[in-house]
């Protein structure tokens, strides 16, 4: 075990201080960082440009086999690595009704271009998406037959992965949760 003199540590505590220690690792950069997502819905096999529906900057695309499709999020997009070490990278489409999302592209990249790998639909309401802790994660409500369109019941939350031996999106886990359940709030005591 080495011990410091209080100069030696006072000497690296101020060469730190001032940036001489030696430099943290980087963070891993996506290759998605550079690149124009919109161009790369919009060139992606199955996703057609819809030009009675494109306004301005605002480009609305259609999905081959989802039922619907949307204005491309490219301000919601989000990526990351998998535990592979790949990267994922899910766009958004804004249906623009109450600002909903049904729908978003997935793509892959092992560092070169990226490939499409398919999309991700939830069916009943609006779509979260994000990648996180080397994961896709999607979260879609669930409706019982007595909700309002407002006010699921639930929420399901599915961990999913790109598997290369079915060169698509394969769920790892699913978890429904309770939107219903609130903590119990304690009793005003008697007086």
């Amino acid at each position: 075990m080495a011990i410091f003199s209080r100069r030696t540590a006072f000497l690296l505590a101020a060469s730190a201080a001032l940036g001489f220690a030696a430099p943290l690792a980087a963070e891993p950069v996506s290759p998605f960082a550079n690149l124009d997502l919109t161009h790369l819905v919009v060139t992606t096999p199955g996703v057609t440009r819809d030009a009675a529906l494109t306004t301005g900057s605002k480009i609305y695309v259609n999905v081959a086999d989802m039922k619907y499709g949307g204005f491309v999020r490219v301000d919601r997009a989000t990526s990351g690595q998998t535990i592979d070490g790949d990267w994922l990278l899910a766009v958004p489409l804004d249906t623009e009704r109450n600002g909903r999302i049904y729908t978003a592209l997935v793509y892959r990249s092992t560092g070169g271009a990226p490939e499409y790998v398919g999309a991700v639909d939830s069916k009943a309401g609006t779509l979260e998406v994000s990648v996180h802790d080397g994961h896709l994660f999607v979260t879609a409500p669930l409706y019982a037959k007595k909700d309002l369109p407002c006010c699921p019941s639930y929420k399901v939350v599915e961990r999913i992965l790109y598997s290369t031996a079915t060169g698509g999106l394969i769920q790892v886990t699913r978890q429904t949760i309770d939107l219903g359940q609130t903590l119990a709030t304690p009793s005003p005591s008697p007086r």
